[in-house]
């Protein structure tokens, strides 16, 4: 994925240096972004075509995990810049939209639950 005017950028904090440590997410993808309560972040993402593989691997396992976030202006809330743990992922591949045998999935859904650090 590419970077976007706007857009929401996660960086791994805790994990081995052979994996991808930096994911920019640009705002078209973005479902839903907001926070429950002061120090929760809820963030929704959709990807269809290639680049859902990428972000499922991503994200696949992460609970736990320290994020830095920060998003652009234009991402339907205020600038966010912070530390965050992921405290509960839901990931859910969408059906593939071919009947061949051993497709990458077509569509990726991720429901994450972020509490800011302290």
């Amino acid at each position: 994925m590419s970077q976007d005017m706007e857009s929401v950028t996660f960086i791994k904090k805790n994990k081995s240096a052979g994996e991808l440590k930096q994911l920019i997410v640009p705002e078209e993808f973005i479902r839903d972004l907001h926070y429950s309560s002061p120090k929760h972040l809820m963030i929704m993402i959709r990807v269809m075509g290639r680049d859902s593989a990428m972000v499922r691997d991503y994200f696949n396992n992460s609970e736990g995990d320290i994020f830095s976030i920060e998003t652009t202006k234009g991402c339907g809330i205020d600038e966010i810049s912070s530390d965050f743990t992921l405290t509960s992922l839901y990931l859910d591949e969408g059906p593939s939209l071919s009947v061949d045998i051993n497709q990458e999935p077509a569509m990726v859904r991720i429901l994450m639950d972020l509490e800011m650090c302290d």
